[in-house]
């Protein structure tokens, strides 16, 4: 009877531990792009192959791959048009942002739509940079992200990049407000 007890209750751990979906990703900081969230196909990626074919750092269907990038680790790779991926992160104060994308591409340019919340906020366009492992950075600014808990989405709206990293910078304070229109935000009403 004790040995039934004993395996209900790592049973029971082992559902707690895989019911923890997010670990929010603390910014200003790094955001890996192999660490989106574990919720699933459907809740945290959506990929249209099965497998991951890099064979590395998860099982799910999310393509990754080992790095050649400064730093070393993983990225994302194999990325096709209409794949997304979500990141829940822990923004430590209202503020003016800055993020970085690192990209490679032998194939030509992409294009990777940011939301955060379910609100689209912009279109990153990334470069052919010669290579699957030539990594460049591509840079946008002046974005208010809110304190707390915030869940941002990757839409690879044209497909055909690798993915390092994302690299959350604070620009400045947020003084006065910020309008959002249409999804754009306007910062201190230079834009």
């Amino acid at each position: 009877m004790c040995s039934l007890y004993a395996s209900l209750a790592l049973l029971a751990l082992a559902w707690n531990v895989a019911a923890q979906v997010v670990r929010p990703i603390p910014v200003p900081g790094r955001v890996e792009a192999e660490n989106y969230d574990t919720g699933g196909v459907g809740a945290s990626y959506h990929d249209d192959t099965a497998g991951n074919s890099g064979g590395v750092y998860r099982t799910d269907d999310v393509d990754l791959e080992a790095t050649s990038d400064a730093g070393g680790g993983f990225n994302v790779g194999w990325i096709a048009s209409g794949e997304w991926l979500n990141y829940t992160l822990n923004v430590q104060t209202t503020a003016v942002y800055q993020i970085a994308f690192r990209v490679a591409s032998a194939n030509g340019p992409g294009e990777i739509r940011v939301s955060l919340d379910g609100v689209p906020l912009y279109a990153v366009a990334t470069p052919l940079t010669g290579g699957w492992q030539t990594w460049q950075t591509v840079t946008i600014s002046n974005l208010v992200l809110r304190g707390g808990q915030r869940l941002l989405r990757l839409d690879f709206q044209l497909g055909g990049q690798n993915l390092n990293y994302l690299q959350v910078t604070k620009q400045r304070d947020l003084t006065g407000g910020f309008l959002r229109v249409s999804g754009q935000q306007i910062v201190d009403a230079q834009g």
